[in-house]
């Protein structure tokens, strides 16, 4: 059968070989070198040629000047944000001075709030102890001295349940207070 294809190959390969050999030859390589060097020395020789031109002086003066603005602007806006900084910082200073006024004006209330419900629960309880010594003495001159005794150590128990009472008072006061300050930050 006949391939068509086939023809076309050995005819590509054949060119590559027959280029690849007068690539590798010395006299090439020579001419290759020769005309890179020259390219360069042109474009060295253009690049002179140009720099002595007054559209390359204006060219560079432009590129200076770009430069030269955009740094300007540049420290500008480093300045401008520094002064913002700056005028930031104090009015944050500020601002957290009157929330620690306030926080220490809300705390000092609830204090005050706190403290007057316990001088009223140690008013109450105080009241009520006295009434109650009061009530021991009278009656400890009619009682026999054991019953005296007996009430005496049942009046000392009260006393002390009244202190137990009025501390967790005044720690549930407490716990109420720096809950309350917690909640308002």
């Amino acid at each position: 059968m006949y391939n068509a294809i086939q023809l076309f190959m050995t005819l590509a390969n054949a060119n590559i070989a027959v280029f690849s050999r007068l690539v590798r030859s010395p006299l090439v390589t020579e001419l290759a070198q020769e005309a890179a060097n020259q390219v360069a020395t042109l474009s060295q020789e253009n690049l002179r040629k140009m720099s002595r031109t007054n559209a390359y002086t204006e060219w560079t003066q432009a590129l200076v000047n770009n430069y030269a603005r955009f740094m300007q602007a540049y420290m500008q806006s480093l300045h401008a944000m520094a002064a913002q900084g700056q005028a930031f910082l104090p009015s944050q200073v500020e601002q957290g001075a009157r929330r620690v006024g306030q926080l220490s004006e809300t705390g000092t209330n609830l204090l005050m709030s706190s403290s007057e419900q316990s001088g009223k629960v140690t008013r109450n309880l105080a009241d009520g102890g006295a009434a109650k010594v009061n009530q021991t003495t009278v009656d400890s001159t009619r009682a026999p001295k054991s019953a005296v005794s007996k009430a005496a150590s049942k009046q000392h128990r009260r006393s002390k349940q009244a202190t137990a009472a009025f501390t967790r008072a005044r720690k549930g006061a407490s716990k109420a207070t720096s809950n309350q300050h917690r909640r308002s930050k």
